[in-house]
């Protein structure tokens, strides 16, 4: 039996997104706002290093970008909101494996206990 080989759908949702949202305003100063809004947002320049930094890491291009963003808007309100639970865990984790190594580092490279003289 043959048949119409089936239509594929439109890959309009395809992840990963990449475009930034920003909604139209009902006038066209509300929609300049509503720009300046976004790309001034914490949650977009906090996306641009990421972004940057992952990108060389073969990571940013799996990144969804408005998930990313809204991701950081979560955190960022769960801050205001009072639980310091994200930040926590981020400053324990660089501490324990991006501090400590380096400073392990620093301390062999000029010699365990000696002292540097000009």
């Amino acid at each position: 039996m043959t048949g119409k080989p089936a239509k594929s759908k439109a890959k309009k949702d395809t992840l990963p997104r990449k475009a930034i949202i920003v909604y139209d305003g009902k006038t066209t100063e509300e929609s300049a706002r509503n720009y300046a809004a976004v790309v001034t947002s914490p949650a977009l320049a906090a996306y641009r290093v990421i972004a940057e930094v992952e990108s060389k890491s073969g990571i940013g291009a799996d990144l969804d970008t408005p998930a990313l963003i809204e991701q950081l808007k979560a955190q960022a309100k769960a801050v205001t909101d009072g639980s310091m639970a994200e930040a926590e865990a981020m400053l324990i984790n660089q501490a324990n494996y991006s501090a400590k190594p380096l400073f392990t580092a620093c301390h062999a490279w000029h010699g365990a206990g000696e002292r540097n003289t000009i």
